[in-house]
């Protein structure tokens, strides 16, 4: 049986039209959130699989061994060598930034001062801020709507969950690879934006790595690889959060972690995407 990873709550969520400019809401309807338990990460930690803390280990030994002739500063000037879009360049500059600090918050000092340059799509109330207003992901009159589909967190609980997720950033890890997987994943269970949280999550993924000396040369196109298989990786969070089924995700990451390490990419022509 599944350990229980998260808590249901219910809360209001509503439509909004726009009115002179301005967004007010339109419609209201109830909805139930899933809210991430934690406090710790070992309370995560402790329901992964052998199998996986197995793979997490080798991975780790593979990427130790890849970097040991190496150092972060070389990696990112090879990296910078590329001939990169304006986009890449722009989170290659990001993450060179904040990799930088010794103390990282989240809000002030990326959210904040990088939302609006990394957002693209419709326009968002809350760019550059913690979202103040519910989200979810279907339709609220689809048959599966809060039956297949939950939502994130109320908005109002967002400060306190990423003020825990923030102290958990900074603990000392047991597993680096297991760990850095896990934030990654809470992060996007937690939802703290209205939008992009799929991109920030990533560059804290990559930021924590680098910190922790888990770089290689191909790691700044880890997200790409499992963007590859979209449809699957949402398949799995789903599942994860309506079902509590943690090792799939955690081995799909692992496995495509692995795979990243060897991967032959023509740097040349993948940093003409967008890597997140």
């Amino acid at each position: 049986m599944n350990q229980d990873l998260f808590f249901t709550e219910e809360t209001i969520g509503y439509l909004l039209k726009l009115e002179n400019g301005i967004k007010v809401p339109e419609k209201y309807f109830k909805i139930l959130c899933r809210t991430p338990k934690f406090s710790n990460l070992s309370e995560w930690r402790a329901i992964i699989s052998q199998k996986n803390i197995d793979l997490a280990i080798k991975i780790q030994e593979r990427i130790s061994n890849e970097t040991e002739n190496d150092n972060l500063e070389n990696l990112l000037k090879k990296i910078q060598n590329y001939k990169n879009n304006d986009s890449t360049n722009q989170y290659l500059e990001i993450i060179k930034n904040l990799y930088k600090k010794e103390v990282l918050n989240v809000l002030e000092d990326l959210i904040h001062p990088y939302h609006h340059k990394i957002h693209s799509g419709l326009p968002i109330c809350d760019i550059g801020e913690f979202r103040k207003q519910n989200v979810w992901f279907m339709d609220p009159n689809s048959n599966n709507f809060n039956i297949e589909k939950l939502s994130p967190p109320p908005f109002e609980s967002i400060p306190k969950l990423m003020q825990i997720w923030q102290k958990m950033y900074y603990q000392k890890s047991q597993n680096p690879i297991i760990d850095n997987l896990l934030l990654y994943l809470i992060f996007q269970f937690i939802h703290p934006l209205e939008n992009d949280n799929g991109k920030f999550g990533w560059i804290l993924l990559i930021i924590s790595s680098l910190k922790q000396n888990f770089y290689f040369e191909n790691i700044i196109m880890y997200p790409q690889i499992i963007l590859k298989e979209k449809n699957h990786f949402y398949q799995l969070l789903e599942n994860t959060i309506n079902y509590n089924e943690l090792n799939p995700l955690i081995n799909f990451l692992l496995i495509n972690l692995d795979k990243v390490i060897d991967e032959d990419f023509d740097f040349q022509i993948e940093f003409k995407r967008k890597l997140f």
